[in-house]
């Protein structure tokens, strides 16, 4: 059944589209190329959200201290104190 809601019905029979075999062919095969164009698009965003995460996870593993402290004045250890970090991205 090409109509699956009443909505697509109503247009169809307002237009007078419900009988004409090629355009119901038409219709299937644009139906058809809008399946596998989702199917593409949801594994292509799939593919983006890991790399995001991935991408994430890079930066705040460089944003960590890299050792439990830095040397201050006169050559003594002081207790490791993060400095400031700003990130920032535009998609």
């Amino acid at each position: 059944v090409l109509f699956r809601s009443e909505a697509a019905f109503a247009a169809a029979a307002r237009t007078g589209t419900t009988g004409d075999p090629a355009l119901r062919a038409d219709a299937e095969e644009a139906a058809q190329a809008l399946r596998t164009l989702s199917a593409e698009n949801r594994r292509l965003l799939g593919r983006a959200i890991d790399l995001q995460s991935r991408v994430i996870e890079a930066i705040a593993g460089a944003a960590r201290p890299a050792g439990p402290g830095t040397y201050g004045a006169l050559g003594r250890a002081r207790p490791g104190r993060g400095g400031a970090v700003s990130v920032s991205s535009r998609a």
